[in-house]
């Protein structure tokens, strides 16, 4: 049968916390509570891992990320009582330390948990955000490359060849060489016949006196 917390369980647990705040401030940095509850003895420890369980139990949290001695006495044994009561009204005879009213409190456990989660969403969504935002400007880019490879007319070559034409007026000079070096040749030729008939029409000379 479960019995209540009694004096030596609350002493069990100044002793651990000893061991852990050795400057006696009793507060206690939010990164070594969870090996503090595992190392507690029962009926108070929690058992590691415990991770989820301290968040479940809302421990208040104080600027600095640390927690009070009494904010975790009271979660630890409404855990294992069942009950919502404070409890630290049962401590009066225990060392109290510096009042908690000198440190601002923050968050607790559970918020954390929620602002953790909810900071995780975000960055996710904002990653996935920056990634579609890079790929929509990486097909934009390709698309308007695509459009201006399609728009391209390659000019005609514009390069002039410097050629002088040939002028009007030698086509002309020209046939007209030919023509007279024909003309001549006919001539010369025609005449050549001409003096060759003569001289076959005339009589022969007479070698005789």
């Amino acid at each position: 049968m479960q019995q209540g917390v009694t004096q030596d369980d609350f002493d069990m647990y100044y002793e651990v916390w000893e061991m852990f705040d050795e400057t006696g401030s009793q507060f206690l940095a939010l990164s070594r509570l969870s090996e503090f509850v595992d190392t507690l003895e029962e009926p108070l420890r929690l058992p590691a891992p415990n991770y989820c369980k301290l968040i479940t139990l809302d421990i208040p949290i104080y600027e600095g990320d640390v927690v009070h001695c009494l904010d975790v006495l009271d979660v630890l044994t409404q855990n294992y009582l069942g009950t919502t009561r404070d409890v630290t009204g049962e401590l009066g005879d225990l060392k109290k330390g510096p009042e908690r009213s000198r440190y601002k409190l923050a968050t607790s456990t559970m918020m954390r948990r929620r602002e953790d989660y909810c900071a995780r969403i975000i960055q996710t969504a904002w990653r996935q955000r920056v990634i579609e935002g890079r790929e929509e400007r990486r097909y934009e880019t390709e698309a308007a490359t695509k459009v201006t490879q399609s728009q391209v007319t390659f000019a005609p070559d514009t390069i002039n060849e410097h050629r002088t034409p040939p002028r009007s007026d030698d086509v002309p000079a020209t046939l007209e060489s030919i023509s007279e070096m024909s003309t001549g040749s006919s001539a010369e030729s025609n005449e050549a016949e001409l003096n060759n008939e003569e001289l076959r029409d005339q009589p022969p000379i007479s070698t005789t006196v």
